[in-house]
């Protein structure tokens, strides 16, 4: 046996090193040891790079392995085991000999001067932005959902976050839906940032405190961002193209809203859009009826009526749910899946679990989603009025 040390960092880097993993060329993974210190080192040039560092038993052995991460996602994602062992290395031939949950396994290495060894410098004389107690992961963990998914919509495959007179705004947006939390913050510089979805990935990955450090260009735009959070650190480019502006469409002054218990209305919605699953899973049918589909909302003094329409017109499904607090007649219509997702994230971390719809003056097409127990969460929908 040459060397043994704690599984965890690795397959930690393996996980994270997948989500960026380049289908087309290697991700390179770097595994270095030098006797009591493992590092763990996973980059592409265009994306990120990240280094899992840790302290092992003393082994005596200097070894410079490199692997594609595509290659070990298979192996190290589906292992139990506590402790991985490289057995031997056969430096002719590159061989490495690993044990893993008791089944030992040949592995072709990488040679790894093909590849420019990944380092992050962390910037000096510079004060971080310091997020605690889990905040960041929170806030990228609701905000995910409402990332577009278009591969020609780049300005929105990602989590814009704004830092202006110390408060920090973070928003996302598909064009259909859109995501905003903002909270005081104390940080001196201004900055705007697009974090690109593979580095919000791995940043809800990191542990409850997290230091960001950023690079500016000449310009004094974010070049790149370094983040460290315990044993790990990551670097990233932002997106460069120039996020929607958004600000524009925020609420002013509510002059209609209603309001519902978050588990009723979910419940209730997520078994009527049962009606748009019944045909083959990724069938062009189903994608086009989930497209065209609609939620209208017949709201009435004390009840709303609740009807799924298919794309011939036909009403699918109906239900009632009684509003939690009296409002007046209004008759609204959206996109169920559009509005399920944004229900969820509300409900998922509300005291009081009412999800509050709500209109102003000046957005007549725009229905602004909230809960009543976290009021600086605002979620907006683009809906159609239902004529």
């Amino acid at each position: 046996m040459l060397v043994q040390f704690d599984f965890s960092i690795l397959k930690e880097a393996v996980k994270n090193g997948s989500k960026m993993a380049n289908k087309v060329r290697a991700t390179p993974l770097y595994l270095s040891i030098d006797n009591d210190t493992l590092s763990v080192k996973v980059f592409d040039a265009d994306l990120m790079t990240q280094i899992y560092s840790c302290e092992i038993q003393p082994s005596g052995c200097k070894l410079v392995l490199a692997f594609d991460v595509n290659i070990l996602s298979p192996l190290v994602n589906g292992a139990k085991a506590k402790l991985f062992t490289i057995d031997a290395f056969d430096e002719s031939s590159k061989v490495v000999s690993v044990t893993l949950d008791g089944v030992s396994y040949k592995l072709r290495s990488l040679d790894p001067s093909e590849f420019e060894e990944p380092s992050i410098r962390v910037p000096e004389n510079t004060k971080p932005l310091v997020f605690r107690n889990g905040e960041l992961r929170n806030i990228l963990k609701r905000l995910k959902p409402f990332l577009s998914k278009d591969e020609y919509r780049i300005s929105m495959q990602c989590v814009n976050m704004e830092i202006k007179d110390g408060v920090i705004k973070f928003c996302a947006t598909d064009s259909f839906r859109l995501a905003t939390y903002e909270s005081k913050v104390e940080y001196e510089d201004e900055l705007n940032l697009n974090i690109p979805e593979v580095a919000v990935n791995v940043l809800m990955s990191l542990g409850d405190e997290i230091a960001m450090y950023f690079v500016k260009d000449n310009e004094n735009a974010v070049r790149k961002v370094v983040a460290q959070s315990e044993n790990i650190t990551i670097e990233f480019f932002g997106i460069a193209e120039e996020f929607p502006n958004y600000k524009p469409l925020l609420p002013d002054e509510i002059i209609w809203k209603a309001q519902y218990d978050a588990h009723n209305i979910t419940e209730k919605i997520d078994s009527m859009n049962k009606v748009f699953n019944m045909y083959s899973p990724g069938s062009i049918q189903k994608e086009s009826e989930r497209a065209a589909a609609k939620l209208i909302f017949d709201i009435h003094q004390f009840d709303t009526k609740l009807l799924s329409v298919g794309s011939s017109e036909e009403v699918m499904a109906e239900a009632t749910i009684m509003n939690e607090v009296e409002t007046t007649k209004e008759r609204i219509c959206i996109n169920p899946f559009h509005f399920i997702s944004i229900a969820k994230s509300i409900r998922s971390s509300t005291i009081n679990n009412s999800v509050i719809i709500g209109k102003t003056r000046n957005r007549a097409n725009l229905v602004f989603v909230s809960s009543d127990a976290e009021p600086e969460w605002l979620y907006v929908s683009v809906l159609k009025l239902e004529q």
